[in-house]
């Protein structure tokens, strides 16, 4: 029986967001950085805005780098929070080194490890 890596993803956006509420972000605190709760129609059109980024970006790693995979990870990361929590928290000083350091905790997670390896490599396949 073939188990579709993205199942997995579900699992993986679990622990980002318990990573997140240990490092203090939560959809209230981004609503200080975004303004008002979005509304359904417009966190719709955020979240194709993000997916596009993500595409986009996944689609400038060169094939042959070896960071390949975190890359792929960790820009998939930063869309599930920039989802989760709203697109304004990219600008705050800091999100980036929240990123890394979720994605650093994660990958060194031996229970993830595959998970997310199988993950990045759906996302690289599925965007080139």
């Amino acid at each position: 029986m073939s188990v579709d890596p993205l199942q997995r993803a579900p699992a993986i956006l679990a622990l980002l967001r318990q990573q997140l509420r240990t490092a203090g972000a939560s959809p209230r605190n981004a609503r200080q950085v975004t303004g008002k709760p979005a509304q359904p129609s417009a966190r719709k059109k955020t979240e194709q805005e993000l997916e596009k980024k993500l595409v986009a970006r996944i689609k400038s790693i060169q094939p042959d780098d070896p960071q390949r995979q975190k890359k792929a990870f960790t820009a998939y990361v930063e869309a599930a929070v920039l989802a989760e929590l709203g697109s304004g928290l990219v600008n705050e000083a800091g999100f980036h080194d929240l990123i890394d350091t979720i994605c650093a905790q994660m990958l060194a997670e031996p229970a993830l490890a595959k998970d997310i390896a199988t993950v990045a490599d759906q996302l690289l396949a599925t965007t080139s």
